[in-house]
């Protein structure tokens, strides 16, 4: 499982919000978060770098937005 998981848990952020800030739907944010299945609509690297600003601005330290896409 991925750490963003557990870090949006924790913080109380939603899917359905960081869905609209990587610009995927919230089913294709589900599959990302529970299944680790990346959407093809986009690059991976643009995902993870729309989620990062998305978690800095959240709260997050930069250290910890960086490492939630750790397993």
């Amino acid at each position: 499982m991925l750490k963003i998981k557990q870090i949006m848990s924790a913080r109380r952020i939603s899917q359905r919000a960081l869905a609209q800030a990587m610009g995927v739907s919230p089913a294709a944010c589900a599959q990302l978060l529970n299944h680790e299945q990346w959407p093809r609509t986009m690059p991976r690297e643009a995902l993870v770098s729309a989620a990062v600003d998305f978690l800095r601005e959240q709260g997050l330290s930069n250290e910890e937005a960086e490492a939630a896409f750790e397993s």
